[in-house]
């Protein structure tokens, strides 16, 4: 988490999207320390399966 806080942001917040972002990264750790399940599995049984989506995935 240091590493991240102490990078510069590029652009100001809100002015631009980055679909490939670290954020995914950030999510699976908290994932992880919360309920001790990696961030594909969890999102696949509580956000994919409950919304019916059948073809998505995690890229790494």
């Amino acid at each position: 988490m240091t590493v991240i806080q102490e990078k510069p942001l590029r652009r100001p917040p809100g002015s631009t999207f980055r679909f490939s972002g670290g954020n995914t990264m950030v999510l699976g750790v908290f994932i992880k320390r919360a309920t001790a399940s990696d961030l594909a599995p969890f999102s696949k049984s509580h956000l994919f399966d409950r919304l019916r989506i059948k073809d998505a995935a995690w890229l790494a």
